[in-house]
């Protein structure tokens, strides 16, 4: 059984191609990722210092290496989303103590998906499929939340969408859309994937007879007039 389910992951579920079975296995592409966002990656300065290292009265007025040292350009992937974060933060929270509104929701699932996105050229294979089930459910939420903003405060909805530069259409009420899963798409996918192929090998051995019809057809005529022949020579009557 699993040998079976390991050779059927092989020829349609992974990303490239089976060298040994030659079998093409199937490309999937999720359209509707990131779709909202008009820019792809957090953009920050990075001549700011540290995290925790901003207010540091000594780093302003020390020498110009030490303030390098110190700044975004030697910090890690960690320290430089959460510089992001909090000047995000700071331009749409409503006040200081703002951790929970819509908006600051809002915000933070949008750094998670532009970070996802800006930093997947340096994730290894496992982290890459981990990132393609991740997004779309961050996408989802993010929606979500949009939805519930845009029905309670339009103007402050409207707002967000220009601060942080993100293009969303909900659907009207009356539309009902299908819930992403991926289980499904997949195997719907599989299906569309099984059914081109049988009906492109149909396609082709039907090319294939009636390149053969002309001599079959020739070779029947030749049949049946040895047939004809052996007849009135055994004065077979019909």
């Amino acid at each position: 059984m699993f040998s079976h389910l390991h050779s059927w992951l092989q020829r349609v579920v992974y990303p490239k191609r089976n060298e040994v079975g030659g079998h093409r296995r199937l490309h999937i592409n999720w359209p509707f990722l990131g779709q909202c966002d008009t820019i792809k990656e957090n953009s920050i300065d990075l001549s700011l210092p540290k995290p925790d290292f901003e207010l540091s009265d000594e780093l302003k007025n020390a020498d110009e290496k030490v303030k390098q040292y110190f700044s975004l350009q030697t910090a890690s992937y960690g320290e430089i989303k959460e510089v992001c974060r909090r000047h995000l933060l700071q331009r749409i929270q409503r006040h200081p103590n703002d951790f929970n509104s819509l908006e600051v929701q809002i915000a933070l699932r949008t750094i998670q998906i532009r970070s996802l996105f800006q930093h997947k050229e340096r994730l290894g294979k496992w982290e890459i499929r981990l990132s393609r089930v991740i997004l779309p459910i961050l996408i989802q939420k993010r929606n979500k939340l949009l939805k519930m903003l845009r029905e309670m405060d339009n103007d402050r909805y409207l707002w967000l969408l220009e601060e942080l530069k993100l293009y969303f259409k909900p659907n009207p009420l009356s539309v009902w859309t299908e819930r992403y899963c991926k289980k499904w798409d997949l195997r719907n996918l599989t299906k569309e994937y099984c059914q081109k192929m049988i009906a492109d090998k149909k396609a082709a051995y039907h090319e294939e007879l009636k390149k053969q019809q002309v001599d079959f057809l020739e070779e029947k005529k030749q049949i049946l007039a040895w047939i004809e022949e052996e007849e009135k020579a055994l004065n077979v009557k019909q």
